[in-house]
């Protein structure tokens, strides 16, 4: 996943339910007030990176709207965050698997291209409440 991938990625390529963007940021709305606190991090951190850009994972058909593809300057690579908020267990659980085997299945390794974050059911989503699992 090289520059030219990252460069040809479009970002807020998913339009599934635009309604769902409500939290506002840096010229970008967000479906959750965890993505946008997320997105301020790698703002203020300097690094790049695309929201919900449309992804076809080891040449898959179907597109995968990842929350956040990033550019990491020092191995001139980029990497995935996938971030997971707790609407019901049922949802969660439903979600979780789905997503880590789609990336699994694609080759897309935990810690090395993609991240995952996770948020308890209370909503909390300050950046000190947020698990990461590689």
């Amino acid at each position: 996943m090289n520059r030219e991938f990252y460069d040809s990625l479009t970002a807020e390529a998913n339009q599934k339910y635009p309604e769902h963007k409500k939290y506002y940021y840096n010229g970008i709305y967000y479906r959750s007030k965890s993505e946008r606190d997320i997105a301020q991090v790698y703002t203020d951190l300097g690094i790049e990176f695309k929201y919900e850009p449309a992804v076809l994972l080891n040449n898959s058909s179907i597109f995968t709207y990842s929350d956040f593809v990033l550019w990491d300057r020092i191995t001139q690579s980029c990497f995935f965050h996938e971030h997971m908020g707790l609407k019901s267990l049922a949802d969660y659980a439903h979600r979780a698997v789905t997503t880590l085997s789609n990336y699994t299945t694609a080759g897309v390794l935990p810690g090395i291209d993609i991240i995952y974050t996770f948020e308890d059911d209370g909503g909390r989503a300050s950046r000190d409440r947020h698990n990461l699992y590689f």
